[in-house]
């Protein structure tokens, strides 16, 4: 970021991360200080979601998942299954169906405690379940910009908003686009993303041939060196082995991603980022940064055909050409 901070926005960027950094600023106070300096003059307005005022609004919603917390993790849970049989995915882990709720104490969120008695609602805080239905019951958004991951989230969400009787909001696909130099080479483009390679079941039989190769060499070592009784040698090298077959199987899924994704990147180094697509791997400050108050504004214009385009169903991608 330093040093592509020669122009206007650039150089501002940069004072930020020192001003942030010579004055122990948060994460989040250095976040809201860009991302306001990034769109400054676009009516951006940035929300603490941590603000205790907020949540004390929030009372009369907060005092209805307060008696029917119980009923809003079940909803969600048959939704989640709902899904699953669908081909879907349940996003909503079991662990944050059992904790709708925090409070902060000292700083730290903690689990709302079931059984606690009078409770504050500014030193609530909602959980991965009831984060959305509490926030658009809040700020009453006109739009919900999402990814697809989101979406899946939401939807597992549905019975949630209807059971509080909160609208949800119109759902929007996020923007998305390339950053390119002008006269670009097509080639440059080829999907990045691509997901060729070696299937799920070969990754599997390569991971469970290293853990048992692992656990074999485990095992060995067990028995001949440290004399362990041989039953206890199997389950301890076995249990070894199942853990480490996780780890062998990640890496080797995220190993033919990347192979997968490498192509013959025709222009700058920016364009493909390490064979990704842009918005995986391309810094957004950094690239604004670099190109300033012009990429800003065309990006704006960009939002705004967007959803003008989505009006008619038109859900498109954009190019956006640079110097």
């Amino acid at each position: 970021l330093a040093a592509q901070g020669d122009g206007a926005l650039g150089g501002e960027l940069v004072g930020l991360y020192h001003q942030a950094r010579d004055e122990d600023w948060s994460w989040a106070r250095l976040q809201a200080a860009i991302l306001g300096r990034v769109f400054s003059g676009h009516d951006l307005m940035i929300v603490s979601g941590n603000d205790p005022n907020l949540h004390r609004a929030a009372g009369e919603i907060y005092q209805r998942i307060l008696s029917e917390r119980g009923a809003l993790a079940d909803a969600a849970r048959r939704r989640g299954a709902e899904l699953i049989a669908r081909g879907w995915h349940a996003q909503i882990s079991e662990r944050s169906l059992a904790r709708p709720l925090f409070r902060m104490d000292q700083g730290r969120r903690v689990p709302l405690d079931p059984d606690q008695g009078c409770i504050e609602y500014s030193s609530l805080r909602p959980g991965v379940l009831l984060r959305s239905p509490v926030q658009d019951w809040l700020i009453r958004p006109a739009g919900v910009v999402v990814g697809p991951g989101e979406l899946a989230y939401l939807r597992q969400l549905d019975p949630v908003y209807t059971a509080l009787g909160i609208p949800c909001p119109p759902r929007i696909p996020r923007l998305t686009g390339w950053l390119a130099p002008p006269r670009l080479d097509p080639r440059a483009l080829a999907d990045p993303t691509r997901d060729s390679g070696p299937d799920s079941g070969q990754l599997d039989a390569w991971a469970d041939r290293a853990a048992d190769a692992a656990a074999a060499a485990v095992r060995q070592v067990l028995a001949r060196e440290l004399d362990v009784e041989k039953s206890r040698a199997v389950d301890l090298a076995a249990g070894r082995a199942r853990r480490f077959r996780k780890g062998v199987r990640a890496l080797l899924e995220a190993e033919a991603i990347r192979k997968s994704r490498e192509i013959d990147t025709v222009g700058p180094a920016w364009l493909v980022p390490q064979g990704a697509r842009q918005e995986r791997k391309l810094g957004s400050y950094a690239a604004a940064a670099r190109w300033g108050e012009d990429l800003i504004s065309v990006l704006i214009q960009a939002a705004d055909s967007h959803l003008q385009s989505g009006l008619y169903g038109d859900w498109s991608e954009y190019l956006i050409e640079v110097e």
